[in-house]
């Protein structure tokens, strides 16, 4: 049954064309991931068909069998943290929409504020949703926990995947190998073809000249038949075909790694067994307000890489921005260089010097690493313009560059991710993977937590678990669980429905701890 049609959707932006949809509809059942590049029109395509106003050239088609409620990013969270404020809004809309008898629910980076718990409680409330939902996201764990239809937007047109989203990346993943066989095969043929034509223009030559035993007169009969202007007509007709062939050869996509090797400087390297931070035992607190407990030494070696993690308002922030500010008790190597990056990015709206400038200042990388991470963030048009006229999002980005460019042994990231979309994302891991120092990242992303697999520090129960602890407490909890389980079970008196719930408590444990 369908919701909505979408039938030959136009929307233009300033008189540039920013996407078209020529044939979507959405239906029962449905969960749609909308993804691409920041910038793409993710956003609008979500508010046009919630029928609000827009300042864009929009012809549409759009027919709406149903009413959409939305939930958009940008939430004004009060006292409320953000992820609270997030998850209050989107219960709101889905008790909206199921109590209407046909609606969409749309949700724009609805897990941008979530931590891990609310983003569980998330993927089993829509997975138990039996309305349709489009929902915008750069989340790809998210993504493939939850979707069952794929719309991508590539090349200004809004493109439709009947599949989950990880058959999406596998599919992806085959066009990727597909077009570097391809290219790598038009390469070989481009090359037989010039040495052809080099064969035929040097046959060509060699016929215009006169043999050193021949005479004049044999010479001229052999001319007569114009053989050097065929075999040099045939090899410009060959010249034309490789330009041709050379113009239509797209080259994939290739990345250059990060090293040592790219840096134009090397006094940021330490020794290996150096400490660069050392924090001491204590209880860290906010204005007189105990946040967490640190029971014993931490020392974070050069080279060291550390994911910060913990719910929401349980401290990471508060906690690295004391660090960073010496109000801890600490140490901090003299010879650290730290990057600290948050979204904070007030310092440089009226900043009037150009992009390109600044970052060429600031970046300690050679130019073709440092020209691959701006395009990454897609700040790659933006060099000659000024650093004041960017978007919030592109601020983000810039700033985030600078950051990872620059002068430092130790970048501390607070969720870098939440502006950045997934090919971003994607560049940002390589990034920190193959960064040759010391990272602190926090960040809430599935996908990032598992594709980086760096130790992880826990805010958690009060405390600061480092990994050993982690899995410490886990277990202890663990084998708790499993007594009280198997006391549930020899009682007749409790029901199986409070047996159940303990059995998914410990798998859920038990899946954490793998």
């Amino acid at each position: 049954m369908e919701y909505i049609k979408i039938v030959n959707l136009q929307v233009n932006n300033n008189g540039q064309e920013l996407f078209t949809a020529a044939n979507l509809s959405i239906t029962q059942h449905q969960k749609i991931g909308l993804i691409g590049l920041n910038g793409s029109g993710k956003t609008t395509m979500l508010r046009i068909i919630n029928k609000q106003p827009s300042t864009m050239d929009i012809k549409e088609n759009i027919v709406r069998l149903c009413d959409t409620y939305m939930v958009p990013q940008l939430l004004n969270h009060d006292r409320k943290s953000g992820g609270e404020k997030e998850k209050e809004a989107i219960a709101s809309a889905i008790k909206k929409v199921n109590k209407s008898k046909q609606a969409v629910l749309l949700l724009d980076e609805p897990t941008a504020n979530l931590d891990i718990v609310q983003q569980k409680w998330l993927v089993e409330t829509l997975n138990s949703f039996s309305k349709p939902v489009l929902i915008v996201s750069h989340d790809q764990e998210f993504l493939r926990e939850v979707v069952n239809t794929v719309w991508y937007i590539e090349d200004n047109s809004v493109n439709e995947f009947k599949g989950t989203y990880a058959e999406y990346q596998k599919k992806e993943e085959d066009d990727i190998r597909r077009e570097e066989t391809q290219y790598q095969l038009k390469k070989k043929k481009i090359n037989n073809l010039r040495k052809v034509q080099r064969q035929l223009e040097s046959k060509g030559h060699s016929a215009t000249k006169k043999k050193k035993n021949s005479s004049w007169s044999d010479w001229k009969i052999k001319d007569s038949n114009k053989i050097e202007k065929k075999l040099l007509h045939s090899s410009k007709i060959m010249s034309k075909k490789i330009d041709r062939e050379v113009s239509q050869l797209k080259k994939p996509v290739t990345r250059h790694p990060i090293t040592l090797n790219n840096f134009k400087v090397s006094d940021l390297e330490l020794k290996a067994k150096d400490s660069l931070v050392r924090i001491d035992a204590q209880t860290i607190y906010r204005e007189n307000r105990a946040l967490f407990k640190i029971d014993e030494t931490l020392k974070i070696k050069n080279k060291e890489k550390i994911i910060l993690t913990g719910e929401n308002g349980s401290g990471k922030t508060f906690f690295l921005t004391e660090l960073i500010n010496n109000l801890l008790a600490e140490w901090i190597n003299p010879k650290a260089k730290i990057g600290f990056f948050t979204q904070d990015v007030i310092s440089e709206v009226n900043n009037s010097k150009k992009v390109g400038d600044e970052i060429k200042k600031s970046t300690v990388f050679d130019e073709t690493t440092t020209r691959q991470l701006l395009g990454d963030l897609h700040l790659g048009n933006c060099l000659n313009i000024s650093v004041s006229s960017l978007s919030g999002g592109q601020l983000v980005c810039y700033k985030l560059a600078q950051i990872l460019l620059g002068e430092h042994n130790m970048l501390i990231l607070d969720e870098p991710d939440n502006f950045l979309d997934i090919s971003s994302i994607t560049a940002l891991t390589s990034f920190l993977k193959n960064y040759p120092f010391s990272v602190i990242i926090v960040t809430h992303d599935k996908s990032i937590i598992n594709e980086l697999n760096f130790p992880k520090w826990q805010i958690a129960k009060g405390k600061l678990l480092l990994p050993n602890a982690a899995s410490k407490d886990t277990n202890a909890e663990l084998s708790l669980l499993r007594y009280k389980r198997d006391e549930m079970m020899a009682d007749t008196s409790i029901p199986i429905s409070q047996i159940q719930e303990m059995s998914k408590q410990i798998a859920e444990l038990e899946k954490e701890q793998k």
